[in-house]
């Protein structure tokens, strides 16, 4: 009986999967009929929309990330620091013919980015961890709450090869709890039961607090992310990012807001400097390149400017405009030098640069 179970569930798990491929075909005829009885103007892509549109650049970001691996394949890059190396690299030509005018902060394969991000070692221990869990099903297969707990958790590992659903807590955590379904004689604590208990209720209460503390500083950060139209409210707000920079739990996000009312000039050049250079080596966006190139460039810092405006271009081709009226604003030869990167990268895509 239990096999005919098996062979059920497997039929309807076969239906299931050819249903779905089908409906990413039929969805679209159901969606324009809704809309055009409503007559609405939504778009709902479907996924093999989203694999036409950006299907190949994650196949660059993929190749991206490998590239990284190999060059720090014991501890890797660095934690996070992923978004950088990908804008670095799309300076290649291969790369950068496949325009798309984002920064990827991942690979979209989570096996491939903690490659480049912790190397062998970091990424092994996860492997390592996950594959000790699994090879509990070799005694526990006859178990169906520890079977269908590996059928989620897989369909969070396959899913993992070409997104991050695990960077997002509301995935992450049912993953984890699927993982302990599989597995549940873990490493026994040499602890009394009463000692555990109060162990585990001291944690689930530090993470209460921590939870807490991150939802009051959302609430006190969220309103002065972008710069106002009163100079006295923005000041005021600088003077709280400032603070906030430094916060454990708010650092990036500090100096992520600050970066937005920082406007590239001759002023308080290593106030500003201080912000970006730290903040475009882990996050480079357009805009905070292109201001921290100006910087560099008016520190006399040439080769480092160069260097930001010509990775700018490529990654980020959508926003020559910016990039051409942000220098124009500057009549400094040391800024009007960088014009020369962006004039190249304007032509790498086919097109003739504007005239001064």
């Amino acid at each position: 009986r239990g096999r005919d179970n098996l062979r059920r569930f497997g039929y309807f798990l076969g239906a299931s999967a050819l249903l779905i491929i089908v409906m990413q075909f039929v969805a679209p005829l159901i969606n324009d009929a809704i809309q055009a009885l409503l007559k609405a103007g939504n778009e709902a892509p479907t996924g093999v929309d989203r694999l036409a549109s950006n299907g190949s650049r994650r196949l660059v970001e993929w190749e991206k990330a490998w590239m990284v691996f190999l060059q720090h394949p014991l501890l890797g890059v660095g934690w996070g620091a992923y978004a950088a190396q990908s804008v670095i690299l799309h300076a290649l030509p291969d790369f950068a013919r496949v325009q798309e005018s984002v920064l990827f902060t991942h690979s979209h394969n989570s096996l491939l980015n903690l490659m480049a991000e912790t190397g062998i070692l970091g990424a092994g221990i996860v492997v390592a961890g996950i594959v000790w869990i699994y090879a509990a099903l070799l005694r526990r297969w006859k178990d169906p709450i520890a079977m269908f707990a590996m059928t989620l958790a897989t369909v969070s590992i396959l899913h993992s090869l070409v997104e991050y659903p695990l960077w997002y807590y509301h995935l992450f955590g049912p993953f984890v709890l699927m993982l302990l379904f599989i597995r549940s004689d873990g490493i026994r604590l040499p602890l009394p039961q009463r000692g555990l208990q109060l162990g585990f209720a001291a944690f689930a209460g530090a993470l209460i607090a921590v939870a807490i503390a991150g939802g009051m500083l959302y609430l006190k950060i969220y309103p002065i992310m972008d710069p106002a139209d009163d100079e006295k409210i923005n000041a005021a707000n600088i003077r709280t990012l400032e603070q906030l920079r430094h916060h454990p739990l708010l650092d990036f996000y500090g100096a992520y807001a600050l970066s937005n009312y920082i406007v590239a000039s001759d002023k308080d050049m290593a106030w500003k400097l201080a912000i970006l250079r730290p903040l475009n080596s882990i996050r480079p966006y357009p805009g905070q390149m292109t201001d921290q190139a100006v910087l560099e460039a008016l520190s006399g810092n040439k080769a480092r400017a160069h260097e930001l405006i010509r990775q700018a271009a490529y990654a980020y081709p959508e926003s020559f405009d910016y990039f051409y009226q942000t220098l124009e604003r500057f009549p400094q030869p040391a800024v009007q030098e960088l014009r020369r990167d962006v004039d190249e990268a304007y032509r790498f895509f086919g097109k003739k640069p504007p005239q001064n």
